[in-house]
C-alpha cells in the first residue's frame, strides 16, 4: 500500500489526531513508510542521494514514540498483574484466543 493510499484510507476512517500547529499526517506518514525498491537493493545498484543517513524525526515524533512504547509496555505489565491476582490459570486460554485472532486478522 502506497503512502497515499494510507491516507486517503485514514480520512476515509475520519481519525483525527491532534498534532500541532504546522505538522499533519501528509507530512508524518511518508517519514514513518519509506520504502526501497528491491531489486536495486539485490543488485547494489543503488545510488545513495546523501551518503550518511538524515534525521528525519522530529521531537513530536520522537516524543509520541515514546509516549506510545511506555504505553504498551504498561498494558504488558497490567495484565501480568491481574492475571496473577485476579485471574488465574483461564487467562492463558485468553491469550491463546487473542494470539489466534491477531494472527487471522
Amino acid at each position: 500500500m502506497k503512502p497515499s493510499e494510507l491516507l486517503t484510507v485514514l480520512e476515509r476512517v475520519k481519525i483525527k489526531v491532534p498534532l500541532p500547529p504546522g505538522v499533519s499526517t501528509s507530512t508524518l506518514l511518508p517519514k514513518l513508510i519509506r520504502t526501497k525498491d528491491v531489486k536495486q537493493l539485490q543488485d547494489g545498484t543503488t545510488q545513495p542521494s546523501k551518503p550518511k543517513l538524515t534525521k528525519c524525526l522530529n521531537t513530536l515524533d520522537l516524543t509520541s514514540l515514546g509516549i506510545g512504547s511506555c504505553c504498551g509496555t504498561g498494558m504488558y505489565l497490567v495484565a501480568g498483574m491481574v492475571a496473577k491476582n485476579i485471574a488465574g490459570p483461564g487467562v492463558v486460554i485468553s491469550f491463546v484466543i487473542a494470539a489466534l485472532a491477531s494472527i487471522f486478522s
